[in-house]
């Protein structure tokens, strides 16, 4: 359960519900296209090209961030499976609990009935015995 509630898995989460945000594609969106402008010299002499086509350092950017988010996608997905996993466990457990809970009351109740038909049978003897005295 340790596992279950680590830093890692935490930060993996927190990476994954970011990374699956629009803020995210919009952030990229700037991004790239701020990038892709500034090396085509559209902003020059305020700000120099400094990766010009075919992008190569752009490209290794993204490569990069597209290995780090499936990798933490995919810790974010294999704790969710483990979670998963956990809670299937407990819910069998207490589905084994409620049939012996059940099992018990059942037998309780079976007792009750067995109970209360020798009380019966008393009964009915008491009355025929009296009846016959009468």
């Amino acid at each position: 359960m340790k596992h279950l509630h680590s830093i890692e898995g935490g930060l993996a989460d927190s990476i994954t519900k970011l990374s699956g945000s629009m803020s995210f594609v919009y952030f990229h969106v700037l991004w790239f296209s701020l990038l892709f402008f500034i090396n085509q010299g559209y902003f020059l002499p305020v700000v120099a090209v400094f990766d010009p086509f075919p992008y190569g350092l752009l490209t290794m950017i993204v490569s990069l961030e597209a290995i780090f988010l499936s990798t933490f996608i995919m810790v974010a997905h294999n704790r969710q499976t483990l979670m998963d996993e956990y809670r299937d466990l407990e819910e069998d457990i207490e589905e084994q609990e409620a049939v012996k809970d059940v099992e018990d009351i059942q037998k309780d109740l079976n007792d009750l009935k067995r109970s209360v038909t020798i009380i019966q049978k008393k009964i009915l003897n008491t009355d025929t015995t009296q009846g016959k005295k009468l």
